[in-house]
């Protein structure tokens, strides 16, 4: 098939989760010369050929030839019947997108404006015939002040039904951008992932991370100097001996243990020139306890750069909430009781709050666990001591300006135990928090900080 240079960069540069800023700062160029290439309206010089072959890990003659094997990708192996499946964006499906919701948008407004003012007439009629200044009385204004409203709003919901009809086989675009966002988070952060950049560094490759690794890194050395170590991304090595991380447990004693603590510590990695450099080879990063807020962000981001104003992202229990709800009203959320739960069978609430404008993430010991020798081993790992925590915390929520920083801070108190995170807290007013902890016989026990309360809307 033939694809010309445009579309091979487009390509590659979504195949690597890049923008096109990031792509331009890889190259030492600005991003309108990206947008520029990209567009057609301009082709990159030899230079720049050359450069994004050895960026892009393929040859300047699969860049400039316009033919490319059917059977084959970039990366050379053989296409997949998946792969066939794959949705490809055309330009002019993009621009005819992007013409219709320019031309629908303006209706839209209207329809909104039109249900706004739908009860004006009823109210100016039924005025006007209460001070006799026309010569109709109260219910025959009513009944035309209602008849001019139930045309008004069907005339409302006919522009919305046809704004609609007219986008709706495009809003694949839209679910694509979201998840183009999160695999681009994948790609850098996920020790699950064996093309990460998170498994290449910690295979210890050398390679570049990405402007989404290294905001994670330095928010992640931040919060571990503020929780003296209770929140750490090299515990890696311990997650992964007591059965929690991304290898297989192979057993763990004090000996291990002991062993494992050698190579952990953040103080021990640093972020240089894009690069991590570790004191010990052996160091292994993980930061499944503040990625997964971070995606939160990373979509949140992604709708605000869209105008979208009104909105709630939830991935698997991590929060970002703007604006009101359908109700306009701030977002309800709700606190699970931390029931042993490994299947999330038992959904009961033990509070319920309302939110707006901030990040919210609970971490718990109630869903990843599992009994060994009849005790309770569960996923929170305390990198001080390298052994699973065992306080009185069983769930720890934290409301904080943004998803990633709630993500962090909830482990770190989760590590750090009850009285130490209230301390924390006290310390840092702009954190809010709300604690449940284990009482006598099955009854639960919470604590939350003055800053909780106007969130609380129903206490069970």
């Amino acid at each position: 098939m033939k694809m010309i240079l445009s579309e091979k960069i487009i390509m590659l540069r979504k195949k690597y989760g890049w923008s096109q800023e990031e792509l331009a700062e890889r190259l030492d160029i600005s991003r309108q010369s990206v947008s520029k290439w990209e567009s057609g309206a301009s082709i990159p010089d030899l230079e720049r050929i050359v450069s994004m072959s050895q960026l892009f890990g393929v040859t300047t003659d699969y860049l400039l030839k316009d033919e490319i094997e059917e059977a084959e990708n970039v990366d050379g192996f053989k296409s997949t019947e998946s792969s066939k499946k794959l949705r490809k964006v055309t330009m002019e499906e993009a621009d005819e997108f992007l013409r219709i919701k320019t031309k629908t948008s303006p209706i839209i407004a209207f329809g909104v404006s039109l249900c706004v003012a739908s009860a004006a007439p009823l109210i100016a009629l039924i005025g006007l015939s209460e001070s006799r200044r026309i010569g109709i009385t109260e219910d025959f204004a009513s009944g035309i002040g209602v008849a001019i409203l139930l045309v008004m709003v069907a005339v409302a919901v006919f522009l919305f039904i046809l704004s609609g009809r007219e986008s709706s086989k495009y809003e694949f675009l839209g679910k694509e951008e979201i998840e183009t966002e999160l695999k681009k988070v994948d790609n850098s952060l996920s020790p699950f992932n064996p093309n990460s950049v998170i498994t290449r560094v910690n295979h210890n490759e050398k390679t570049e991370v990405d402007s989404f690794f290294v905001h994670v890194f330095h928010l992640s050395k931040k919060i571990s100097d503020e929780t003296h170590g209770a929140f750490d991304i090299t515990v890696a090595p311990l997650v992964n001996a007591w059965g929690f991380g991304f290898k297989k447990s192979t057993g763990v004693d004090s000996l291990i243990v002991d062993s494992l603590r050698q190579m952990i510590g953040y103080q021990k990695i640093d972020l240089q020139n894009h690069r991590i450099t570790k004191k010990d080879p052996r160091i292994m990063l993980d930061c499944s306890a503040i990625a997964k807020g971070f995606g939160v962000d990373a979509v949140a981001r992604l709708l605000e750069r869209k105008g979208i104003k009104n909105y709630m992202v939830d991935i698997g229990g991590e929060v970002v909430v703007r604006g009101k709800n359908s109700k306009m009203n701030a977002w309800r959320i709700g606190i699970n009781k931390p029931v042993d739960d490994s299947l999330s069978v038992n959904q009961e609430l033990q509070t319920v709050l309302a939110i707006s404008d901030v990040g919210m993430a609970t971490s718990g010991n109630y869903r990843n666990f599992y009994y060994k020798g009849g005790k309770k081993y569960a996923h929170t790992i305390d990198p001080r001591t390298g052994y699973p925590v065992q306080h009185s915390i069983l769930s720890s929520t934290v409301i904080a300006k943004d998803c990633a920083s709630a993500d962090a801070y909830a482990t770190a108190f989760m590590v750090m135990g009850l009285d130490s995170a209230k301390a924390f807290c006290e310390a840092h007013p702009e954190l809010d928090a709300y604690f449940i902890c284990s009482g006598e016989g099955d009854k639960y026990e919470t604590y939350f900080t003055d800053g909780m309360k106007k969130f609380i809307i129903n206490e069970k």
